[in-house]
């Protein structure tokens, strides 16, 4: 049974995201005026949000790419977690996750790197790949940290994120991450479960996506050899005819400048 405070907060959710639904529109035609207003609006959810007592963020560089550095007094030093935020690869920021990125650095007990990767329809695929690869790098080349003490996770597209780097990374023979955490990923067909008969203008022109979220479900993925179900890679999953599933590859391949 969900606590007053669990209904407290899913009925203030809901309230955001209808007035959030009213005011977007698809990226790709709006204004650059209306687009920086709607990113600023969603990244005050970050700012305002609760966070940890005592917690600490500073601003840094990985591989020459904007990252919030997110720690609590619970936080271990030596076990990092590269954290992607989620936005649909056209919005969100590590502003916008810094009230939740407080309290996964708490919960996990880690410090938390939250990059501020290259959002789309100003940069197209695979900017947002060579991102990934980039930050999970630095921390080895750059910060000294071994491979073995990097967790790599994120949320939505950050979910997926984290996890087609993953696999370019396996896919050149370098190190890996020591464990990947996806929350509400979009990188497997049944992360779709409950979304299905939204017709394709209602997802592409519209939030309704946002008033939807209310059905996502989070997923730990296991990787075993060459044995994967096929990422999120929008060169791959333009290719589906899978309900929503479909429907999202042609949100984010329209958005990142793929071809359908």
């Amino acid at each position: 049974m969900l606590s007053d405070e669990a209904k407290k907060s899913i009925n203030k959710y809901k309230s955001y995201s209808g007035f959030i639904s009213s005011m977007y529109k698809n990226p790709n035609v709006m204004s650059k005026r209306r687009r920086s207003f709607f990113r600023w609006f969603i990244d005050l959810q970050g700012t305002i949000g609760p966070k940890v007592e005592g917690t600490i963020k500073e601003e840094i560089e990985l591989g020459g790419i904007k990252t919030l550095k997110v720690s609590t007094p619970k936080s271990d030093p030596t076990r990092i977690l590269l954290y992607y935020h989620g936005g649909g690869y056209s919005m969100g920021s590590p502003k916008s996750h810094f009230s939740l990125v407080s309290y996964l650095a708490d919960i996990t007990q880690t410090t938390v790197f939250v990059p501020d990767y290259r959002l789309g329809p100003e940069h197209k695929y695979p900017a947002q790949l060579e991102d990934g690869v980039k930050t999970f790098e630095a921390l080895i080349a750059d910060y000294g940290y071994s491979a073995d003490q990097i967790s790599m996770g994120g949320d939505s597209a950050g979910g997926n994120l984290a996890l087609i780097t993953m696999l370019k990374l396996k896919e050149e023979g370098k190190e890996l991450p020591n464990a990947l955490a996806l929350l509400s990923s979009s990188s497997v067909p049944e992360a779709d479960v409950g979304m299905e008969g939204m017709k394709d203008d209602e997802f592409l022109e519209t939030a309704a996506l946002l008033q939807k979220l209310n059905y996502h479900l989070r997923y730990q993925v296991q990787i075993v050899e060459q044995k994967i179900h096929p990422p999120f890679d929008p060169q791959y999953h333009i290719k589906r005819k899978n309900g929503l599933f479909q429907q999202k590859r042609k949100y984010h391949a329209m958005l990142l400048g793929l071809q359908l």
